[in-house]
């Protein structure tokens, strides 16, 4: 199922997610912070961080979406998906999961 949401696993980051990060400023000195989704071994992470590119190679994860936003709107995206947490920032790709990130 994760391989419907990553277009291009081979680069680590979807085409569609890397014309998202050249929406923002995504420089080493900038404070805007962005809502990521990645996916690692069949499990999706919902996080926050102004470098998500950097943080998902810390994490050796693909990014599937990218979007500006705060910790609150992490912590509101973990609420939501809730049902699905498996630990902490973790998450199964539940049907109702993947259809949010894909509906971009």
């Amino acid at each position: 199922m994760l391989d419907q949401v990553i277009y291009s696993a081979e680069g680590g980051c979807s085409t569609w997610v890397m014309e998202q990060l050249e929406l923002f400023d995504t420089s080493p000195f900038t404070n805007q912070s962005m809502v990521y989704v990645g996916a690692r071994n069949g499990f999706i992470k919902i996080g926050v961080s102004r470098h998500p590119q950097v943080r998902a190679h810390q994490l050796q994860m693909h990014l599937l979406r990218v979007m500006p936003g705060t910790r609150d709107d992490e912590q509101a995206l973990h609420r939501r998906f809730a049902q699905d947490r498996i630990d902490r920032e973790w998450f199964m790709p539940s049907p109702r999961l993947l259809q949010w990130i894909t509906a971009a």
